[in-house]
This record gives structure tokens, sequence and C-alpha cells, in this order.
């Protein structure tokens, strides 16, 4: 089996399950996380042999950055949205993960104004950001650069 088949279906076995959880209760559940960046790590350092290295900075560069949000913004961004973030690093790449947050970036603030002026959100409404960061991996999976 090949790496973009192998990558793209652990990719889909966690976000899958994590952006229903997000929408329904607003968490992301760490018992999925955790595992799956253990495994992710595992698998493409052994079996693709992508250096070690790479892998830790990339995983911490995703989870860093919105640690850094949910830190200075007191918890607006979920800390699990955090844990997601240094998953789908490590699964797309840095370049495929800066293109990730872009489109979730921009689909989650379109969506944001839409429903805004709407009136069906208040500028003080919580929305999950899991299917925001779940569609732009998808997207970006599917783009090559």
């Amino acid at each position: 089996m090949n790496y973009e088949i192998i990558n793209l279906l652990l990719t889909l076995a966690v976000i899958i399950p994590v952006t229903i959880i997000d929408i329904k209760v607003q968490r992301i559940p760490r018992g999925i996380i955790f595992p799956a960046v253990i495994l992710l790590y595992f698998v493409k350092v052994f079996y693709f042999h992508i250096p070690a290295i790479t892998l830790l900075a990339t995983l911490a560069t995703g989870f860093l950055l919105f640690f850094g949000i949910w830190y200075f913004t007191r918890g607006k961004l979920g800390l699990g949205d955090a844990y997601l973030s240094g998953f789908l690093a490590i699964s797309l790449g840095l370049e495929q993960w800066l293109i990730m947050l872009f489109i979730s970036s921009m689909t989650a603030l379109v969506f944001a104004v839409i429903m805004l002026k709407s009136g069906k959100l208040r500028r003080e409404s919580r929305i999950p950001y899991a299917p925001f960061l779940s569609f732009g991996a998808l997207l970006s999976l599917l783009i090559p650069i």
C-alpha cells in the first residue's frame, strides 16, 4: 500500500469521529488524538523513513501555534483544536498544514459571517473548529504542491 493511501486512511480515521464529536459536544477527545499521533509518528518514522526530528518539529509547530492562541485568548479556541492541529501537521506535513490552516481559517470566517448576518449566531457564540480543520485537511490532501 502506498504512502498517500495509508496517510489518508489514518487521517480519516481520526478526523471523522473527532469532527462529529466536536459538533455534538464541542470537545475533541484526547483519547483519539494522542494514540493517533503516536501511531502516525511511528508509521512515518519506521515504515516511510521520515526523519523523527522532522516529524517532531512539524508536530511542535502545528500544536504550538494553536496552543499560543488558546493560551493568549484564555480558551476562546479550544485546547483540543491545538491537539488536532498537531496531529494534522504530522499527517499533512508542514507545507500542506499551512494550506490547511488557510483553508480552515477562511471557511470558518465565511461561515461565521454568514451565521452572524443571518442572526443564527451571536458574537459570543461558540463554534466548533474541528470541522473546519478537517475540511481544510481534506482539501489540502487533494491539492498537490
